[in-house]
């Protein structure tokens, strides 16, 4: 049986909170999305789409304009144009250029003053989609283990002593504002879906936690919170009308909680470690990743490896290499990949068997 490594890069292990999410959520599905590096092919268009939104915000937020003008919305337009240059959609897709640019006028539209500009860095660089890259902590192992990285042996597995591995947390914040004399993360969540409760998961969300703490290490002042700003982009209406929704709300984040987003962020990539260590002691890998069914149908649908799970043990293998997914490995530091259409050759597995 093929056992999997542990993916370093000297002595240091990285984990963004998206993946932190994953494992935390279930970690058989951290094993398909961070091990297996799968994912449905049907989810690239919703990736793609809030990537270039993103993009778009960030080209207003680099201007800092508190009234937005014609020549910045141009920029914005420009750089959706340019994002879906040589993009193929899947059919039926309404996720679309012209899409994206009705949501971005609206949402010009609905903040077409808006205060809460970006501030300046010391070192001159204005705080939008600001990467960081930072030491949390160290897991103790004082054994060998199975790692791969690819500075040693081009990255093919290799047997390696760790006295400890260091946790690098890794992240983009979006825009870093003040107000009311305060620092503020603020936060784009763009989402098909909106709703009372919208706001309601953020509140205990990790992710902040982590953010907080890593922009005091970076800027040296306390963050008093996070400002969230919703884009809602359901899918047209019958009528074919647009049917957006533009909101914020600011969470206040107290000191207090920085500890507990450590202790649960070291507690969680622990864990993940053990996964991965335990794999030896089970008939297939996936049996090492237990899989926590609570999460299998959530209110935002079903698990993306849900047909995988509900499949007998020795089809599943054939299901989430087939073509129904596709390879994928991605961080918050990197570019999310254009959706492509190509011929892709289906591995059915154990399915005729």
């Amino acid at each position: 049986m093929k056992i999997f490594p542990l993916e370093v890069k000297g002595d240091c292990y990285t984990m963004d909170n998206s993946n932190l999410s994953t494992i935390s959520t279930c970690p058989r599905s951290a094993f398909y999305k961070l091990i297996l590096k799968r994912r449905k092919v049907k989810n690239r268009a919703a990736l793609f789409f809030g990537g270039v939104i993103h993009k778009a915000l960030e080209v207003r937020d680099l201007e800092q304009e508190v009234l937005i003008s014609q020549e910045v919305e141009d920029k914005m337009i420009q750089k959706m144009m340019e994002e879906y240059e040589d993009t193929e959609m899947e059919m039926g897709e309404y996720r679309t250029l012209d899409y994206a640019i009705k949501t971005v006028k609206q949402y010009n539209k609905t903040y077409k003053f808006d205060a809460l500009t970006a501030i300046q860095l010391p070192s001159g660089q204005i705080a939008v989609e600001l990467p960081f890259a930072l030491h949390v902590g160290n897991i103790e192992v004082q054994r060998e283990i199975l790692i791969s990285d690819p500075d040693i042996n081009e990255g093919a597995p290799t047997m390696k002593y760790f006295d400890h591995i260091k946790i690098v947390f890794t992240g983009k914040i979006d825009r870093v504002v003040r107000k009311n004399g305060g620092l503020f993360l603020l936060d784009h969540k763009t989402t098909s879906m909106g709703g009372p409760t919208f706001f309601q998961e953020f509140y205990t969300s990790l992710q902040f936690k982590g953010y907080k703490w890593a922009l005091e290490q970076i800027i040296g002042e306390p963050v008093q919170g996070v400002i969230i700003n919703g884009l809602v982009c359901r899918p047209p209406l019958k009528s074919g009308d647009i049917n957006f929704t533009f909101d914020r709300d600011t969470i206040y984040l107290d000191d207090t909680v920085i500890e507990e987003w450590q202790n649960s962020f070291m507690i969680t990539v622990q864990e993940f470690f053990q996964y991965i260590f335990n794999q030896e002691g089970y008939d297939t890998q996936e049996q090492s990743f237990p899989m926590r069914t609570n999460w299998c149908s959530a209110k935002y649908g079903l698990c993306e490896y849900y047909d995988v799970c509900q499949l007998p043990v020795l089809q599943r293998g054939g299901m989430i290499m087939g073509g129904l997914y596709e390879p994928h490995a991605w961080s918050p530091l990197e570019e999310e990949p254009k959706p492509k259409k190509k011929a892709e050759k289906v591995d059915f597995g154990d399915f005729f068997k």
